[in-house]
């Protein structure tokens, strides 16, 4: 077997238990209508920065998994390999999908959401490390982390702000 193919194996393999991190599942998927209802004035303005400054960083780091806009790697035919990126993604695309517009698809609320991409940034729990070892280009780096918090806390915000 080819040693470079030895060694990526070794490292996907590895790191099987850490595919998704620890990230929690709220208990109830939320009804897609229920997004739409709650604090809706300020979605169009929360979306609008979204899509100029956050949807491009969210593009290069999370799209992989986080989208309807897979680009798979060369060695995804891979036996094993396969399975395991498409249960990454399945998995990933359960908590968000960050294709289109914000509010995003997923299983929580719209604040809630906001409230997971913050703990994520700060705990730099996301991507996960194994997803990160063969994708360089999706590690945040400083400015974008803070652009991305900015961006929350702005939206968080408006949301607060529609609700008094």
């Amino acid at each position: 077997m080819d040693k470079r193919v030895f060694l990526i194996f070794s490292i996907l393999f590895s790191f099987l238990a850490l595919g998704h991190g620890d990230e929690k599942h709220d208990s109830k998927p939320q009804p897609e209508n229920s997004k739409v209802s709650e604090n809706k004035v300020h979605y169009g303005h929360i979306n609008e920065a979204y899509q100029k400054s956050i949807q491009p960083i969210f593009q290069k780091a999370c799209y992989n998994c986080h989208s309807q806009n897979v680009d798979y790697p060369w060695y995804y035919p891979l036996p094993g390999v396969q399975s395991l990126i498409d249960s990454d993604i399945e998995e990933a695309k359960k908590h968000l999908i960050f294709t289109g517009s914000y509010p995003f698809k997923g299983h929580g609320t719209p604040k809630s959401d906001l409230k997971a991409i913050r703990a994520v940034i700060e705990e730099g729990s996301m991507p996960p490390l194994r997803y990160q070892v063969m994708h360089w280009e999706s590690f945040l780096s400083d400015q974008e982390k803070e652009k991305i918090l900015s961006w929350i806390e702005s939206a968080t915000n408006m949301l607060k702000e529609e609700e008094e």
